[in-house]
């Protein structure tokens, strides 16, 4: 693996540079990984980690879907292109994965590796855990409210509602619960 690269998944082919795009969190970044795998993931329409999550760090890679038929919405007849970009050119946030990296700055693109199916990809490289079967395989992958808590430095409370209205309806009111008892234990 070559330590001075990173990779950035995207639809859009033949792109000789890269523009910094608004992330949906208010700024402006080019996001890259350094995990080839997770670039791909990527290319998934409108990701989000109420809807699925994966480690391409385990022994066994995997996908695991927190919502029903997400794997196949995401990633049936996608393709597009991995960008390899130069390492120098992105920094880390503690906020993001430790694979993540963001750019404030138009990015060269280095070089352009086609993904003519992003499901057939992934399918080679992941262990799919569909949604039905997910608590059995990953018991403690049911606490999404707990999760949405953990990611509100990240997000913000008007984003992580406005998601939770969007994706996962049925635990809105539970996450304002738990918010409150958050906002109470922190008044003490």
């Amino acid at each position: 693996m070559n330590r001075e690269i990173v990779y950035h998944g995207s639809k859009f082919r033949n792109q000789k540079s890269l523009d910094p795009r608004n992330s949906g969190f208010g700024k402006n970044y080019v996001y890259a990984t350094d995990n080839f795998v997770e670039a791909v993931i990527f290319l998934g329409e409108r990701r989000n980690s109420l809807q699925a999550t994966w480690n391409t760090d385990c022994d066994v890679p995997f996908f695991c879907e927190r919502a029903e038929g997400v794997f196949d919405k995401w990633y049936s007849g996608t393709k597009g292109s991995v960008y390899v970009l130069s390492k120098r050119e992105f920094k880390r946030d503690p906020k993001l994965s430790k694979h993540e990296y963001i750019s404030t700055y138009p990015v060269k693109v280095l070089d352009e590796i086609e993904i003519p199916d992003a499901k057939d990809y992934l399918l080679s490289k992941l262990r799919i855990v569909n949604y039905k079967d997910r608590r059995t395989l990953f018991p403690d992958d049911n606490d999404l409210v707990r999760m949405c808590i953990n990611g509100l430095d990240k997000y913000g409370v008007e984003y992580t509602v406005r998601k939770l209205r969007e994706l996962q309806p049925d635990l809105e009111k539970e996450f304002l619960i738990e918010l409150d008892k958050q906002k109470k234990m922190n008044e003490i």
